[in-house]
């Protein structure tokens, strides 16, 4: 990367998909609520190796859209059936952009319920719970939250539904 002055960076990393898609969106995250209470995902983080609350997210695989990959996704990892219409855009986000060409659509998911019984089928993922409103903004003060999709999900959810009165 060549800046102003003759300023170069040599040793810039840039991660870009091998597939584009519109807006570059690569992944969807998805914020579900059930009864009135947010599920999040207790997931293992092996570079970080520490244990993190999450929203469900994955992605975009060929010959999906948006909301099919969202409805599939939120599926796989917690078990939730969602009508698509019962997913809502809380826009996307790109998760660093001075490395990665990506962005992710983040979702709201309401009007769920579960199909079977949660068992975790990925990879560090642990525990499914759901939590009020009030638990995950003391989760999020307390760090116990630190994952950017799912506090950017809660933070737009929240503004969406006029949640808090600032």
């Amino acid at each position: 990367v060549k800046g102003k002055g003759g300023f170069e960076v040599k040793d810039y990393i840039t991660v870009v998909p091998k597939r584009r898609n519109p807006n570059d969106i690569t992944g969807v995250a998805i914020l579900p609520v059930v009864e009135g209470k947010v599920v999040l995902l207790k997931i293992y983080r092996h570079i970080l190796e520490d244990w993190s609350w999450e929203i469900p997210r994955g992605f975009v695989e060929p010959g999906e859209d948006k909301i099919q990959s969202a409805t599939r996704e939120l599926e796989e990892e917690t078990c939730l059936l969602c009508e698509e219409n019962a997913m809502h855009s809380l826009g996307y986000i790109s998760p660093d952009a001075g490395i990665f060409r990506a962005r992710v659509q983040i979702f709201s998911a309401e009007k769920c319920h579960f199909s079977k019984s949660f068992i975790p089928n990925e990879i560090g993922h642990s525990e499914l719970r759901l939590f009020s409103l009030s638990e995950i903004l003391r989760m999020a003060d307390a760090l116990e939250i630190q994952d950017l999709f799912t506090l950017t999900g809660i933070y737009r959810y929240i503004r969406k539904k006029n949640l808090l009165k600032i």
